[in-house]
């Protein structure tokens, strides 16, 4: 329960677990530690926890954590403080592992690839596919709680309603994340968890393609393709 106590150590004073198959034992030490619990059973599929716990929640500035992750509170303030002095979306700045690892991993690929397309390279790979990430109460009232399902597309519906969205602070969640059986390859093929990272940047990229043209607002440079036309024509 050490996810609690630094949370609660941070400043949050409405704590929501949402139990996504725990064991019994986890849901009452939980309880037992003065969390709002919201008990499911069976898994709910990843995120569903999020968009469940944002749906139930009450705070200006939410915080979200992962249950297998013990982030201290040190790490988690930079982000509640980012909320609370204006900041609508605070994610974390994962910017210095895009040095650390070579080749650069697809799914980093996937994440510049998509914050260049919506037109904030700046935010370079640091999208809410990663916690710790706080979010204002305003974004909540603006876009539907079922687009927090796939993070990266809630980022973006947040990017296109105005909301100032920031890298504030880096934590370390790479290199200390628990190994599940879904990070593991199997026959050789990408693992589970990669490929629905993957789709999710996929199905926000069709988003703003769908919202721009075929090459996502993009410039062609000036390109005459008339003359091709005519020319083929003769």
């Amino acid at each position: 329960m050490g996810v609690i106590e630094e949370v609660r150590k941070a400043g949050v004073e409405e704590i929501i677990v949402i139990g996504n198959g725990a064991d019994r034992e986890t849901i009452k030490k939980a309880r037992s530690m003065g969390a709002i619990v919201l008990d499911f059973p069976y898994s709910l599929g990843h995120n569903v926890p999020r968009a469940i716990g944002a749906m139930h929640s009450n705070g200006e500035v939410c915080l979200f954590v992962d249950g297998d992750i013990v982030i201290k509170a040190e790490e988690l303030r930079p982000f509640l403080e980012a909320g609370a002095k204006g900041v609508h979306v605070a994610v974390n700045d994962l910017d210095s592992f895009l040095d650390r690892f070579h080749p650069i991993h697809c799914i980093s690929v996937a994440k510049q690839a998509l914050m260049l397309a919506a037109k904030r390279q700046e935010l370079s790979i640091n999208t809410m596919t990663a916690i710790p990430h706080a979010i204002r109460r305003e974004v909540f009232e603006k876009i539907s709680y079922e687009t927090f399902i796939v993070p990266p597309l809630a980022q973006v519906l947040a990017i296109e309603h105005g909301f100032i969205v920031k890298a504030v602070h880096e934590v370390d969640v790479i290199t200390t994340n628990r190994i599940r059986k879904d990070h593991k390859k199997v026959n050789n093929n990408l693992p589970s968890s990669t490929e629905r990272i993957l789709g999710d940047h996929a199905e926000v990229l069709h988003h703003l393609i769908q919202k721009t043209d075929k090459r996502g607002g993009f410039t062609d440079g000036g390109r005459n393709q008339e003359v091709l036309e005519r020319l083929d024509n003769t």
